[in-house]
């Protein structure tokens, strides 16, 4: 993924963070392999390099999980 991802490589190359900061993709997050935030500081990133038909799918799932569990905050566009 990172390859294909030079908005994350340019950072890391600049020393701002490691690979090693990216735990996980938003797919274990949503089946629940792996926690998104913990802290309030923490950052889910979701970093598509698929069709944008892929990222609108991925942010619905996340919208209606976030709304089953109570978390979030719902904002108008």
């Amino acid at each position: 993924m990172l390859k294909e991802s030079g908005d994350l490589m340019i950072p890391i190359g600049q020393g701002l963070y490691t690979s090693k900061s990216i735990v996980g993709e938003m797919a274990d997050v949503i089946t629940g392999k792996i926690n998104g935030r913990i802290e309030e500081s923490d950052i889910t990133l979701f970093k598509s390099v698929g069709i944008a038909l892929e990222d609108v799918a991925v942010a619905r799932a996340v919208y209606d999980i976030a709304l089953r569990r109570g978390v979030g905050e719902d904002f108008s566009f």
